[in-house]
């Protein structure tokens, strides 16, 4: 099975710049359902810790444009990466990657809303960011 959800991985080839083709979305498809049913499988744990890093690492590799869809990916990532080095510490793999993609969350919101308005602005005696009228600019 493990076999099988690699050959998938390969297959979507992540590294190739073709990523929207149809055929490439389908195979990542599966090779994500697959890496997910042997991860929280039973089993072999340091299998199931390769199919979790391989999740994260395929969650890691996702192409997106979109901010939000891409913060996702990477709490996934490192959702998987996490459970792939409790599952077998001696990973290192997994460990190499976790570090990866916790240096990509880096400035990622976990919560969202929109910015709190400075009540003061336009005031005579503002002072601070966001403190002039709305287009002052620089």
């Amino acid at each position: 099975a493990l076999r099988k959800a690699v050959r998938s991985l390969q297959l979507s080839r992540l590294s190739s710049r073709a990523h929207f083709k149809p055929q490439l979305i389908v195979q990542r498809a599966d090779a994500e359902a697959r890496l997910q049913t042997l991860a929280s499988g039973g089993g072999d744990r340091k299998q199931r810790s390769r199919a979790a890093e391989l999740l994260g690492v395929l969650q890691l590799a996702s192409p997106t444009n979109n901010p939000q869809q891409r913060s996702a990916f990477l709490l996934k990532a490192v959702a998987n990466l996490q459970k792939a080095i409790q599952l077998d510490p001696s990973n290192d793999e997994a460990k190499y990657n976790l570090e990866v993609a916790l240096r990509g969350t880096h400035g990622v919101q976990t919560v969202q809303g929109a910015p709190t308005p400075n009540v003061t602005a336009g005031r005579p005696g503002s002072r601070g960011a966001a403190a002039g009228g709305p287009g002052g600019g620089y």
